[in-house]
């Protein structure tokens, strides 16, 4: 059975109210909820309080309707008490999981039902101003109809957050792996917000987020000491590294100059050269970087950093030809790779190049290498072969 809209109030006034009421919604906690660098209060990000504010929509506006239909006393209740309910989740704490027991549908429903909570009662006070006091909203449904609704307004944001979750996490990874230690603090600290009992290897959220600032300060103490120009090298490249973690790419790269070359020469500049161009979005000027490390580090005597500096550097010059679209250059970067550190992660980067080169043979043979090196990497060859057999129709064997 499906909604009836009574003649009190036609269907596009109605659409236009609740849409109306989104907007409301959605800005407001844009708005109140913004920490600074994309994280909101509560929700996380903005995009997780859109899908909770759209998907509570439906159900807002049956309960505001059944509402409009109560004395003026029980409306006056309803709305206190929901707008009570929520300034106190807002300035509480401003984390679900110090609200509820933190598991993934408590947090999810608890984003949920806030949304429902604050949509109603906009819609609620639009419809007194946009329709009239002596007008209600003629909206009415079957049980099973409202019942679709209330599941509609806790199953979709699980359903996403859960998604985005995932994503964060594989990105908060990433960026630790990197030592981008600014931007893991930051997915760290809005993750928290999703899933405030998430772990990070063995690390919990919270305490990892505790971690992350504390490196930061030290970080920011670095990069903010002042140096004299008799500073040893070593100052100067520990005040460089400190300015890459903290994203501060374009004061690297002022004060990494002394260490490309004269007395204050240091053989890392190179490499820091290339990163710095390279988060820029510049692989001509991070290919350079590169390249001059490469020819450095060629000349000197075989040792174990010598092998480390090559293998960053190859593949950084790997990474640029991909931006530049030269695919000669990023399969030759790989293969010189390969020559210095055959470790099976990079037999997986070679394969997952091949791939994308369309050179299907290559790839799951470099695949297969990598998944006998390493078991741990099987379900990344698992992965490779399907998404080769569906994007070929089964066929494996490319172009070579």
């Amino acid at each position: 059975m499906t909604a009836v809209i009574g003649p009190s109030t036609s269907r596009q006034s109605l659409v236009r109210l609740a849409m109306l009421a989104a907007c409301v919604v959605f800005g407001a906690g844009y708005w109140g909820l913004d920490f600074g660098d994309g994280e909101l209060k509560i929700f996380g990000r903005w995009d997780v309080l859109a899908v909770c504010t759209l998907s509570a929509l439906p159900i807002a506006v049956l309960i505001a309707g059944q509402v409009a239909r109560q004395s003026k006393v029980v409306r006056g209740i309803a709305g206190g008490l929901s707008a009570i309910a929520i300034v106190l989740c807002v300035y509480a704490d401003g984390d679900a999981g110090a609200l509820l027991s933190a598991s993934r549908l408590s947090v999810s429903a608890f984003h949920g039902l806030l949304a429902v909570a604050a949509t109603t009662l906009v819609i609620s006070v639009l419809s007194v101003v946009r329709i009239g006091k002596d007008r209600e909203l003629g909206l009415s449904c079957s049980r099973r109809v409202g019942l679709l609704f209330a599941v509609m307004a806790v199953a979709l944001p699980s359903v996403y957050t859960d998604s985005v979750s995932k994503t964060m996490t594989n990105q908060l990874n990433r960026a630790l792996s990197n030592q981008r230690t600014v931007k893991a603090a930051a997915y760290a600290r809005k993750l928290r917000h999703l899933r405030p009992r998430a772990r990070i290897g063995d690390v919990a959220i919270a305490t990892l987020i505790e971690s992350l600032q504390s490196r930061i300060a030290d970080l920011e103490a670095v990069a903010s000491r002042s140096l004299s120009p008799r500073s040893p090298a070593s100052s100067l490249a520990n005040r460089v590294t400190a300015l890459v973690q903290l994203e501060h790419l374009d004061e690297a790269l002022i004060a990494i100059r002394p260490l490309l070359s004269g007395d204050k020469f240091h053989p890392a500049s190179f490499d820091f050269y290339g990163l710095c161009f390279q988060r820029l979005g510049d692989p001509g000027q991070s290919l350079i970087g590169y390249q001059m490390a490469i020819q450095f580090w060629a000349d000197q005597p075989d040792s174990i950093q010598k092998r480390q500096s090559l293998e960053s550097a190859w593949k950084g010059v790997a990474f640029a030809a991909r931006q530049l679209s030269n695919r000669r250059m990023e399969e030759r970067a790989f293969h010189e790779l390969l020559a210095v550190a055959p470790a099976a992660s990079n037999h997986l980067l070679l394969a997952q190049c091949y791939k994308e080169h369309q050179k299907m043979a290559l790839a799951v043979k470099h695949a297969k290498q990598a998944a006998a090196m390493d078991p741990a990497l099987q379900p990344r060859l698992e992965a490779i072969s399907a998404s080769i057999a569906r994007d070929h129709l089964g066929c494996l064997g490319g172009v070579k």
